[in-house]
């Protein structure tokens, strides 16, 4: 098991370490930065888990955020499939892909999906 930094727990799921702990003044990883408060990383992907928001191009999240993305020279890419990809699976409602054979956005309803169109 891996060893968990001071003030930290570790918590071994499967084969994954966890770590989990408290942090005043998070550091940015990557270039994601969280915010104060509850985290947990997923040490075998690098990725983690905030219980705050989440900035990625800023060091200041917006307080009513969970996610904020800022970029004056990029966007941001939703996961691309198929129709037959997108159709394959029941996602959670509020799930956007971009269907690559309808060359168009898709919002999964809960109850079906519907593809956005220009207005």
């Amino acid at each position: 098991m891996t060893s968990a930094p001071s003030g930290f727990t570790v918590s071994l799921i499967g084969s994954t370490s966890f770590f989990s702990g408290l942090l005043a003044s998070p550091p940015p990883i990557g270039n994601k930065t969280p915010n104060t408060g509850a985290f947990t990383a997923l040490t075998t992907t690098g990725s983690f888990f905030s219980s705050g928001n989440v900035g990625i191009g800023t060091a200041s999240p917006g307080t009513g955020t969970i996610l904020d993305v800022q970029s004056t020279t990029a966007g941001v890419r939703f996961p691309n499939m198929t129709t037959t990809q997108k159709t394959a699976f029941t996602p959670a409602a509020g799930t956007v892909v971009f269907d690559t054979t309808l060359a168009k956005l898709c919002l999964y309803t809960g109850a079906a999906w519907q593809t956005i169109t220009s207005v």
